[in-house]
């Protein structure tokens, strides 16, 4: 293999070239000719000694190394702690991988991908969002425009039995608190229909029919349960009415059965009341029966004769 060497000796730094038509053909930038790792095809180190690692080195097998001598992936990059893994940008936006030690001492690792500036997340398949995060910390999943910290755009489901999600409700954590009252009233207006959506306000359309209500409804009936969005679909500048205390129906059922149990216990009651002065009056019936009998006795022919 044939080398050609260039060396300025006041920065003590070579370039160390080896080239001819077999592999052990290679390229070196560093401060120690002698040193070149075995299998390298590019080398470029920062250092002088047998120890150093390589800033770049491209592998005899393909495979780039980013501060490590021995790739282990296509591209294997090794930072020091509190350094980013990598980062693209425009110039303005800052997409940056992390991963390392939130100590000194590594007790706590960490890592995260992200923008590091404030622009949203898009995580995109065949060059469409399919979910986004946005600069307030709201996920959209099939959807761009997520009003919630979770935001899902058609069906969701979990894994362990039951339909409930699981919510904090200690009483030490809560303030404010006083008797929720609306019950069978509220129910009995409730109006449950069939719909699809058709694809306005950033939300899929439907293919199969959906059941719900009309949150104009629930607003006019419960305003507590809808919430105006900043999401505009119309020239009316109103945002898109949300039903998002869809639990409230759950709590006036349980006020609805109270009431109900109440209804019920009141006429149970007043059946046995009835069936008390049903009993007494047959009781009554069956005593005068019995004088009636008594009487037809006392008058039938043939008891008294004549003198």
């Amino acid at each position: 293999m044939k080398k050609i060497t260039l060396k300025h000796t006041i920065l003590c730094g070579y370039l160390l070239a080896g080239f001819g038509l077999t592999v052990s053909a290679q390229v070196k930038i560093g401060e120690n000719p002698t040193q070149i790792m075995t299998g390298a095809k590019l080398q470029v180190d920062g250092g002088n000694t047998a120890a150093s690692t390589s800033k770049i080195i491209v592998a005899s097998n393909g495979r780039v190394g980013i501060g490590t001598n021995s790739p282990a992936t296509k591209l294997d990059v090794v930072t020091g702690s509190g350094s980013y893994g990598l980062q693209h940008t425009d110039g303005t936006v800052q997409f940056r991988t992390y991963i390392g030690s939130g100590f000194s001492n590594g007790s706590q690792l960490s890592a995260w991908i992200g923008t590091s500036t404030i622009h949203p997340l898009d995580f995109m398949v065949g060059d469409a969002a399919r979910m986004k995060l946005t600069t307030d910390g709201k996920l959209g999943i099939g959807t761009n425009t997520p009003d919630q910290l979770l935001s899902v755009n058609g069906d969701a489901s979990k894994a362990s039995g039951g339909t409930a999600w699981a919510v904090f409700s200690d009483k030490r954590i809560k303030k404010e608190i006083r008797p929720f009252t609306d019950g069978l009233e509220k129910v009995l207006q409730i109006k449950p229909v069939f719909f699809k959506y058709n694809g306005e306000g950033g939300i899929k359309a439907s293919v199969k029919e959906e059941v719900g209500i009309i949150a104009q409804d629930m607003q006019q009936l419960a305003p507590y349960t809808v919430t105006e969005t900043e999401t505009k679909i119309d020239d009316s500048g109103k945002g898109l009415l949300q039903f998002d205390k869809a639990d409230a129906i759950m709590y006036m059922l349980v006020n609805a059965v109270k009431e109900q149990q109440k209804q019920i216990e009141k006429l149970t009651a007043a059946l046995g009341e009835t069936a008390v002065k049903t009993e007494h009056l047959q009781q009554q019936n069956s005593a005068l029966s019995a004088e009636v009998k008594a009487l037809k006795a006392e008058v039938s022919p043939g008891k008294y004769v004549a003198k």
